[in-house]
């Protein structure tokens, strides 16, 4: 690929990987972030909500190295718009469940669908990223984490200092990566 880009459509590029897997972090830490909220209100025990957490982790892990070795075959245009799509349509499902059971299978799904996200977006920013522009993007990149991180934790602790439904985090996740899903595609 020639990577030529202009520097305002690069920019642009690189905000927009930031925002897709800033926003993904908040589809994945939600539920970790509201597990107080949702063992309280839908009744249920510290090692059944933790089997959910557990489903997500197996599922993205083993994703990882899948992914990590097929990404160089996927058109990221469409792989990063499916993944972001289906965790956006994934946590909008969470919202009716009403047991563990559910919950773990839809969150295995969200970990697979996930775990093709950073490999596709770092192949994203390789492929049409001149050599000077990749320093930017990986700082940029880097700070995804503590971002995501952030406005999870942060959304759902609002939420429930304001006594909302332990729903309510997955409603505005689902809106957030669907959003980016959209303006990604």
């Amino acid at each position: 690929m020639l990577k030529s880009l202009s520097n305002k459509k690069s920019n642009f590029l690189i905000f927009l990987c930031w925002a897709a897997y800033t926003v993904a972090y908040v589809g994945r830490l939600n539920y970790n972030a509201s597990m107080v909220e949702i063992l309280s209100q839908i009744g249920t025990t510290k090692e059944a909500a933790g089997t959910v957490s557990s489903f997500f982790f197996f599922a993205y892990g083993a994703g990882q190295l899948i992914n990590g070795l097929l990404s160089k075959r996927y058109n990221t245009k469409y792989s990063v718009a499916v993944a972001l799509m289906a965790s956006c349509i994934i946590n909008l499902a969470m919202t009716f469940c009403q047991g563990i059971d559910s919950m773990k299978y839809l969150w295995f799904l969200n970990g697979a669908f996930q775990s093709i996200l950073w490999s596709s977006l770092i192949k994203t920013l390789s492929d049409n990223l001149a050599d000077s522009k990749l320093s930017k993007a990986v700082m940029v990149m880097s700070t995804t984490v503590a971002s995501g991180t952030f406005v999870a934790y942060g959304l759902a602790a609002l939420f429930s200092y304001l006594s909302f439904n332990w729903t309510t985090i997955f409603y505005v996740a689902s809106i957030l990566v669907g959003a980016v899903a959209a303006l990604w595609f």
